[in-house]
């Protein structure tokens, strides 16, 4: 068996592939492996770089090109299963790898420590609009390296964690395969933006992770990516669309009923402030149905918020009761400090 499969998935990158691909076959490995590139019907140059370096590296590099535009979630599923590798790398088409020794380290890693599911590194953040890098170096926590399960995915849900970026990844393939062979629906039945959240819970659902600290990726924020918007329907979608990932692995893993309010009550504040802004009822019917299905509780505000979508009229006292609790806040906060 090939050792490595590294996966790309890329939709109009064109300005970002090239250096991607240089940096992965830049590589110095005592095994081979393959780069695996998904494209998700890209309309700009992409595909044309693409199938130049398929041309240069026939034996290195295989191309997957959607005929349709399917999303992340089911790009990467499909990539899953077309690789050969034991392991699996993956680096978003608009990242890129800093280390010619990165995948070597984490081989040998996960080679002599059968008891991890993946091992993953720091990473430089590189702010695009400013241009302006930044290296992102942080302790692990021991219950990372420890335990697993729903324990682990109890903490990620409540950001407990150190962080990974999904780019520095290296993974033990046979333990998505398990997982996706039981119940695929975690990248093909919901529909969320996460695929890298979903992946990583995946992994740590069996076993643990490990950090390795070292600066091996570069992490690019753009002003325009799935996470990264500044447009407020963007925003809006993409965590609508994670509160269903959310409430999947909320319910799968019985994560208790407090856990349940701590993860969700800032997500449905935002997400109910925009479906009244967008006016999206049927947004609101379908998640609510979502929320009672794990006993969510809808605080005071929450449940005057939904007052408002459906009776747009209602708004002003909505306005008014968060102006009078804010301040009443305010001032309970400065008796407090004065003390």
């Amino acid at each position: 068996m090939l050792k490595v499969t590294v996966c790309i998935t890329t939709y109009n990158l064109e300005s970002y592939i090239e250096q991607t691909l240089n940096s992965i076959l830049s590589q110095k490995t005592s095994f081979d492996f393959e780069i695996l590139v998904g494209d998700d019907c890209s309309t700009d140059g992409t595909r044309n770089i693409l199938l130049a370096y398929k041309e240069k590296y026939p034996d290195k590099i295989t191309l997957h090109f959607q005929q349709n535009n399917v999303g992340v979630n089911k790009n990467d599923y499909e990539l899953i299963y077309l690789s050969k590798g034991e392991y699996i790398a993956w680096c978003d088409g608009d990242d890129y790898w800093i280390d010619e020794y990165k995948l070597e380290k984490q081989v040998r890693f996960l080679d002599e420590n059968p008891q991890y599911s993946c091992v993953h590194t720091l990473w430089r953040d590189f702010y695009e609009s400013e241009n302006r890098s930044e290296d992102v170096v942080f302790e692990q926590y021991d219950w990372e390296k420890r335990i697993s399960g729903r324990l682990y995915i109890e903490r990620l849900l409540t950001r407990q964690d150190s962080g990974c970026r999904f780019s520095s990844l290296l993974v033990r393939k046979k333990i998505l395969l398990d997982f996706l062979d039981r119940d695929s629906s975690i990248l093909v039945g919901i529909d969320h933006l996460q695929n890298d959240f979903a992946i990583f819970c995946m992994l740590v659902d069996v076993a643990p992770s490990f950090l390795l600290r070292e600066v091996m990726v570069v992490y690019r924020i753009r002003k325009e990516s799935l996470s990264q918007t500044g447009a407020q329907s963007k925003r809006y979608n993409y965590s609508l669309k994670g509160l269903n990932l959310t409430i999947y692995l909320l319910n799968k893993y019985k994560i208790s009923h407090g856990i349940v309010q701590k993860t969700l009550h800032s997500t449905v504040s935002f997400v109910l402030y925009y479906m009244y802004k967008f006016e999206c009822v049927d947004d609101l019917d379908k998640i609510d149905v979502q929320l009672r299905s794990i006993r969510f509780q809808y605080s005071l505000g929450q449940r005057m918020l939904i007052l408002a979508i459906h009776y747009r009229w209602l708004y002003t006292i909505v306005e008014l009761f968060i102006n009078v609790n804010n301040r009443l806040k305010k001032c309970h906060n400065f008796t407090l400090g004065r003390g």
